[in-house]
This record gives structure tokens, sequence and C-alpha cells, in this order.
């Protein structure tokens, strides 16, 4: 859901992009696939990361469980406000009948 799989030929362009679209994408289409995004990505970059100050700093547990979960928050909302957000094209086109 994420990435699209491997390429069998290594030669051939990567593409992760839905139809029509340019650039990377993780194919999410509803809030829930963008909080699911988000919640892979805090997983890798933000509770890892921050991992360090409990660890090797020595800090309280609560305040790592604090600062890390305001960045959840963060990251689902922006993952939820990236999912439903469509290009004006699209929304555009949408709207006009057929």
């Amino acid at each position: 859901m994420i990435l699209a799989p491997p390429q069998k030929n290594m030669n051939a362009p990567c593409s992760i992009s839905r139809e029509g679209e340019s650039g990377p994408s993780t194919k999410a289409r509803t809030a829930v696939d963008g909080i699911q995004t988000a919640f892979w990505l805090w997983l890798g970059f933000i509770v890892t990361t921050q991992l360090a100050t409990v660890v090797f700093e020595e800090r309280n547990l609560g305040l790592y469980l604090l600062n890390i979960g305001y960045e959840f928050v963060g990251c689902a909302v922006a993952g939820i406000i990236l999912t439903v957000w469509k290009p004006r094209e699209v929304r555009d086109a949408a709207a006009q009948p057929a």
C-alpha cells in the first residue's frame, strides 16, 4: 500500500504514481490511508530519532511520550490534508457534466 513493488527489469524506470499524475504517490485515497501513511513515517523517523533523548540523555519517559505524541498529531493532520486535497483540475473536471 505504501509503495509499489520493485520492477523485475532494474533498467526500467520505477513508477509509484497514480495514472495521470507526476511525482511519487503512496496511493492513499481516504483520510484513514493518510493517517496510516503518517503513522509509518512517524514511527520510522520521529520515534526512532527522538528515542536518543531517553536512552542517552536519560530524560523522563513521559516527556518523550508527550513530544512524540504531538508530532504524531501533526503528521496525522498533514496526512489527512494531503490525502483528501485534490488538485484544482481534478476537482473542476469532476464538477463539470459529462
